[in-house]
C-alpha cells in the first residue's frame, strides 16, 4: 500500500513538473516575440541568449531529481547535452553583445576625442532593448552558477554585470543641445568612471575573499601563487578594469571642459575619489598576494589621484582651452611631484628599518617605490616641458605671460625642482641626477619663453 501511494505521488509530481515546463516555455516564447530588438545582430544575440537561458533552466530542472549527495557535488556546466547547447548559445550571444558594445564604444570615444557630435560608427541596432539580452545572460549565468557551482560562471556573472553598466552608460549620448543651441557634454563619461571603479573594487574584494564568496578559506596572505578564489579569471578581470579606470581618469584630466555638471573643483573631486578607490583596491589586492602589476597600477592611480586633487584646489579661470591648459599642466606637475617625493621618503624610511630583514613585504615593495618616484617625476617633467613651450605651439592663441600665470607656473616648477633634488640625493644614480638637471633646465625654458616677446599665431 505504501509503495503504490509513493508511486502515485511520484507520477503526480512528474506531471506537475511537465505542465510547469510547458507553461514556462510558452511564456518564454511570448517574451521573445514581445521584446525582440531591431536589427539582425541584436535579434540573433537575443534569440541565442533566450535559448541559453532555456537550456540552462531545463538542465537545472532535470538535475533537481538527483539524490542529495550527488547534487551537492560541484558539476561542470557542459556535463549534459542541454548544458553543452546552453554554453554554445551563451557564448554566441556574448560575442554579439561584445561586438555591439565595442562598436558603440568606438563611436562614443571618437566623439569624446573630437569634442563634437557626428561621425558615428553605425550602431547596428544599439538601443535600450539590448539590455534585455544582457539581463537574460546574467540570469543564465546565475542559474547555471547556483546549479553547478562552477566558478567560471561566477566570472561570467561579473562580466554580465559589467556589460549592463557599460550598455547603460553608452546609451546616454555624449552631447546634448542646450536651450541656446550650443553643445555640451552630458556626463556619461563620469558615470562610466563610477561604474568601472565600483566593479573593479567589487571584483578585487571577491577575488581576495573579503566578501566571503571565495571557496578556499586557507589562503596565506603572502603566498607566491595563491588560489585566492574559485572564480577563474576574476582577478585578471578586476585588473583589466583598473586599466580602464586609468584611461577614463586620464581623459578627464586631459579635457578640462569634459563636464558641465558643476564647477571645475566638483568634477575633479569626483574623479579623485574614483581614482583613489581604484588605487586602494589595486594596492590592497597587490600587496596581499604580491602581484607586481596590481601594485604598479595602484601606484600610478595614486599619482592620478594627486593630480586630480591639486586640480580641484586650483581655480582655473573660464575661457578658451588654450588658456586653461597651462593651469592644468602646472596643477598636475605639483601632484606628480608630491607623490614622487612621498614615495622617496617612504622608501628611505623602510630601507633603514629593513636592512637586516630578508623576505619582508617592505623589502619586496622598495624597488617599486623607487620606480614610482622616478616615473612620477618623469611625468611632472614631461608636463613641465609641455607647459613651458605651450605658447609657441601652433594654433595656441595666448602668450601665457600674465603675472598670475607666471607666479603660479614658477611655484609649480619650484616644487618639481625640489622634489627631483630630494629624489636624486636620496636614491643617487645618473638617471635621477639627470632628471634633476632637466627640471632646472625646464624651469629656465619656462621663464625664457615668457620673457621673449612674440606674437601668437
Amino acid at each position: 500500500m505504501t509503495s503504490s501511494s509513493t508511486s502515485i505521488s511520484g507520477v503526480a509530481t512528474t506531471s506537475r513538473r511537465r505542465v510547469f515546463l510547458v507553461v514556462f516555455l510558452a511564456l518564454v516564447a511570448l517574451v521573445v516575440i514581445r521584446y525582440r530588438p531591431q536589427g539582425f545582430l541584436p535579434f540573433l544575440s537575443w534569440c541565442c541568449a533566450v535559448g541559453a537561458f532555456l537550456c540552462t533552466c531545463m538542465s537545472a530542472f532535470l538535475s533537481a531529481d538527483r539524490d542529495e549527495t550527488y547534487r551537492r557535488a560541484p558539476s561542470e556546466p557542459g556535463s549534459s547535452f542541454l548544458g553543452v547547447v546552453g554554453l554554445l548559445l551563451g557564448v554566441t550571444a556574448s560575442v554579439g553583445v561584445a561586438v555591439l558594445l565595442v562598436l558603440r564604444g568606438i563611436s562614443v570615444s571618437l566623439t569624446w576625442v573630437h569634442g563634437v557630435p557626428g561621425g558615428d560608427i553605425p550602431a547596428l541596432g544599439f538601443e535600450a532593448q539590448g539590455l534585455w539580452t544582457v539581463f537574460v545572460l546574467f540570469w543564465t549565468c546565475a542559474i547555471g552558477f547556483l546549479s553547478t557551482r562552477d566558478g567560471r560562471l561566477g566570472t561570467g556573472l561579473f562580466w554580465c554585470t559589467l556589460c549592463v553598466g557599460l550598455w547603460t552608460c553608452l546609451l546616454i549620448p555624449p552631447f546634448r543641445v542646450t536651450s541656446t543651441g550650443a553643445m555640451e557634454y552630458t556626463g556619461n563619461s563620469l558615470l562610466l568612471l563610477v561604474c568601472l571603479t565600483f566593479l573593479q573594487c567589487l571584483g578585487a574584494a571577491v577575488s581576495s575573499g573579503k566578501l566571503g564568496l571565495a571557496w578556499d578559506r586557507n589562503v596565506q596572505p603572502l603566498a607566491k601563487n595563491p588560489i585566492a578564489t574559485g572564480w577563474p579569471g576574476l582577478e585578471k578581470s578586476s585588473l583589466l578594469l583598473g586599466f580602464g579606470v586609468v584611461i577614463v581618469v586620464s581623459y578627464h584630466l586631459a579635457v578640462p571642459s569634459a563636464l558641465r555638471l558643476g564647477s571645475q573643483g566638483t568634477w575633479a573631486l569626483v574623479v579623485a575619489a574614483c581614482s583613489a578607490a581604484s588605487a586602494t583596491a589595486s594596492l590592497c589586492h597587490g600587496l596581499r598576494f604580491r602581484r607586481a602589476m596590481a601594485v604598479d597600477l595602484g601606484l600610478f592611480l595614486v599619482v592620478l589621484t594627486a593630480c586630480a586633487l591639486v586640480a580641484s584646489c586650483v581655480s582655473i579661470p573660464p575661457g578658451a582651452l588654450g588658456k586653461r591648459y597651462p593651469w592644468l599642466f602646472n596643477a598636475m606637475m605639483v601632484g606628480s611631484a608630491i607623490v614622487g617625493l612621498g614615495a622617496k621618503q617612504l622608501a628611505s624610511a623602510w630601507r633603514k628599518q629593513d636592512e637586516s630583514t630578508t623576505g619582508s613585504l617592505r623589502k619586496w615593495l622598495l624597488p617599486r617605490l623607487r620606480q614610482a618616484a622616478f616615473l612620477s617625476l618623469m611625468l611632472a617633467l614631461l608636463l613641465g616641458w609641455l607647459a613651458a613651450i605651450w605658447p609657441r605651439l601652433p594654433g595656441i592663441a595666448t602668450t601665457d605671460d600674465t603675472l598670475q600665470r607666471v607666479t603660479w607656473g614658477l611655484a609649480s616648477y619650484l616644487v618639481v625642482c625640489l622634489a627631483s633634488l630630494q629624489v636624486a640625493h636620496g636614491f643617487g644614480g645618473r638617471s635621477t641626477w639627470m632628471l634633476c638637471i632637466l627640471s632646472y633646465v625646464c624651469t629656465a625654458t619656462f621663464v625664457g619663453m615668457r620673457l621673449v616677446p612674440f606674437a601668437p599665431e
